[in-house]
């Protein structure tokens, strides 16, 4: 289980062993084994003698806190300053910078949530663009930017501050050139992950042909058995492709759980006006909540 190296070793010398072996993915199961659970003196031995391992252990001790995210975000400055400073393309560092970025979200939203403000997601938004231009500014580190720019995007859409994408996702298209981005050697999940909220802005945006091109993507590279991911995916897909004439079959859209696309994507597919527009009204609030009813009422 992920708890296993805490019984035999220190949150240290586990981290340093894992470092050694460039196993990022042992990384981050080992960070992820620190939520939710308090720390043992034993897991805390030897946390200073390494300053992304001593932010971690003062994030872990501190909990769901102010000063848990404040900790929490100075490991994840170290850790991209570690990252700028390889030699080589240091992919192995990626997966554990997705828990890095992806728990202070977590976090953030918690202690926000409990005062009914936006103010911990608003100051780690000021955070997370600043590791992005930093990483964005060098060619061989803009991968890990566009770990930092998934955590911008989230915390744009639930900020309700979608116009703020549009100015990250060009910034990347620009960087990336004419050849566009190559996803090919990064972790499986960032580029879903960033094609699926890519996409999502785009169909926000009313780029449908764009927003049907990054979420195809997404949905072609999410792994059959994340079917929670591969609902939300087609949540925003199956509008762009019924807007561009593309019919999903019933059945496809019971197994995803995509049940109340059925009727409306019935009623597009023969031209039933009166059905359409009562299938509109029926779910006008869902769709206005997910942003997509726009593109379906354009249909």
């Amino acid at each position: 289980g992920l708890h296993h190296w805490r019984y035999c070793s220190s949150l240290a010398v586990s981290f340093r062993k894992l470092c050694a072996a460039k196993d990022g993915k042992g990384l981050h199961r080992l960070l992820r084994s620190t939520e939710g659970t308090t720390p043992t003196s034993k897991d805390l031995e030897g946390s200073r003698s390494d300053e992304v391992v001593a932010a971690i252990a003062a994030a872990w001790q501190a909990g769901e806190t102010e000063q848990g995210l404040e900790a929490l975000c100075t490991a994840l400055r170290k850790w991209c300053a570690r990252y700028l400073d390889q030699k080589d393309p240091a992919r192995w560092m990626l997966v554990p910078m997705l828990w890095l970025c992806g728990h202070p979200r977590h976090v953030s939203g918690k202690l926000d949530a409990a005062k009914g403000a936006g103010r911990h997601q608003e100051k780690l938004v000021e955070a997370l663009r600043e590791m992005f231009q930093k990483l964005q500014r060098d060619r061989d580190r803009r991968e890990g930017a566009l770990v930092v720019c998934c955590e911008l995007l989230r915390l744009y859409f639930r900020l309700g501050q979608a116009s703020q994408c549009t100015f990250l996702l060009a910034a990347v298209s620009q960087a990336a050139g004419v050849k566009g981005l190559d996803l090919s050697g990064l972790p499986k999940s960032l580029g879903v992950t960033l094609y699926f909220l890519w996409g999502k802005h785009s169909v926000l945006d009313g780029n449908v042909i764009e927003g049907e091109e990054k979420l195809s993507w997404a949905l072609a590279n999410c792994p059959p058995k994340a079917a929670a991911n591969r609902r939300r995916i087609l949540m925003y897909l199956v509008p762009c492709r019924l807007r561009l004439g593309r019919f999903p079959a019933r059945s496809v859209l019971e197994k995803n759980g995509l049940e109340n696309f059925v009727g409306l994507a019935a009623a597009s597919s023969s031209g039933e006006v009166r059905r359409f527009n009562k299938e509109l009204e029926r779910q006008e609030m869902e769709l206005i909540d997910r942003g997509t009813f726009l593109v379906v009422e354009k249909l």
